[in-house]
């Protein structure tokens, strides 16, 4: 209680608070190691930090300031196989460069793009051949089998026969985002020269060419890494290690360009392998068009021919029609309007919104028909 004598309280406050003198040497002899101790873990804390000795990669960085490749490649390079394709004797292989075949075998480059020894190459290295060997890092010659193939887009898909377990393999880009002036590389075996790297940019994004003389034009990469007899079939990667296209040879003249099939196309070819047993099949409309861009809203498709017989024709479709959406959709480019039309399923039926002589017409159902390899017409649609 306030104010009242507790037995002993003031007693105990004093005990607290005053202590017997003690001499002053015995202070410093007690606390002069302390401060001595506290003085030295200082200087640690506040001297200069060692600072590690930067990797070959960083040094490379810091001079050039470009990072260096090694570990992207060290990462991918094991996915990356030779290709050995024994020719059937006297039919030869008119798609091969004559430096691609030697000794009656045509080499080349693929890769592994699904660890059960699913690889994909160049079409033209195989098209010709009674027996395909693929040559994996570490797991040796391997006997493969042509399980798909497209000659338009030159991709051919090859399964290992007998794959000694799960494979290094790499992926194939899900994104089209790949701009003009990207860096790339690549990895091949040019001139049987194993795994070799290169590297580049890309020069140009949705080259049209045709392949071979068939009429199906692809969007290909045009990219300025070295290109040889033997780089047919390499994967090109971006800066993540991605597959953004594949090595083609392409039907131009001009040493030092390099031509892929891009990685959309790719993923076409593949669904449509997976959906046919290996084939690619390719819808048809029968149209030649071009596009409009009005100065609002979404692209036109202009019909500029009509061929006689195909699907357009019998559905009505006239020149002059403006197509506006397929399947209620906008059409966001005439590539965009091309690839909807190709790559859907042959026999399949779409509706496409037409606009004739300024007047809207209602949907016009047209039920698509199939291209063949060697159909007449460079747009196949």
């Amino acid at each position: 209680m306030p104010g009242a004598d507790v037995p002993g309280a003031s007693r105990s406050i004093e005990c607290a608070l005053v202590r017997p003198a003690r001499p002053a040497w015995l202070a410093w002899f007690t606390l002069g190691p302390l401060f001595v101790a506290t003085g030295a873990a200082c200087g640690f804390l506040l001297r200069p930090m060692a600072v590690p000795a930067p990797s070959p990669v960083q040094e490379t960085a810091r001079i050039t300031g470009v990072p260096s490749l090694a570990p992207i490649v060290e990462r991918v390079r094991d996915a990356v196989v030779g290709i050995r394709a024994v020719q059937i004797p006297g039919a030869g292989a008119p798609a091969a460069d004559a430096h691609e075949v030697q000794d009656g075998e045509t080499r080349g480059t693929g890769f592994l793009f699904d660890p059960a020894g699913l690889v994909l190459t160049a079409h033209h290295l195989v098209v010709a051949a009674q027996r395909i060997e693929v040559e994996v890092a570490g797991a040796g010659t391997l006997a493969a089998t042509l399980v798909g193939d497209d000659a338009s887009t030159d991709l051919a898909v090859l399964r290992i026969d007998a794959p000694p377990g799960p494979l290094p393999c790499v992926a194939i880009a899900t994104t089209d985002d790949v701009q003009q002036g990207d860096w790339i590389f690549t990895i091949g075996n040019p001139l049987s020269f194993k795994r070799t790297v290169g590297a580049g940019v890309v020069g140009y994004v949705g080259r049209h060419l045709l392949h071979d003389g068939l009429p199906v034009t692809n969007e290909y990469l045009q990219y300025s890494a070295p290109v040889h007899a033997g780089s047919s079939g390499s994967p090109v990667f971006d800066l993540h290690g991605r597959v953004i296209g594949v090595t083609t040879r392409a039907a131009v003249d001009g040493d030092g360009l390099g031509f892929a099939v891009g990685g959309r196309t790719i993923r076409n070819v593949l669904s449509a392998m997976e959906r046919d047993a290996g084939r690619v099949r390719r819808a048809r409309l029968g149209i030649a068009f071009r596009e409009r861009v009005p100065e609002r809203g979404s692209v036109l498709i202009e019909v500029t021919q009509v061929a006689k017989g195909q699907p357009a024709e019998r559905a009505g479709l006239r020149v002059g029609d403006v197509i506006r959406s397929l399947d209620s959709q906008p059409l966001a480019s005439a590539f965009d309007f091309y690839d909807r039309v190709t790559w859907s399923e042959p026999g399949r039926e779409v509706l496409l919104g037409v606009e004739r002589e300024g007047r809207v017409l209602g949907p016009l159902a047209v039920a698509l028909g199939e291209l063949g390899p060697r159909d007449p017409g460079s747009q196949p649609q």
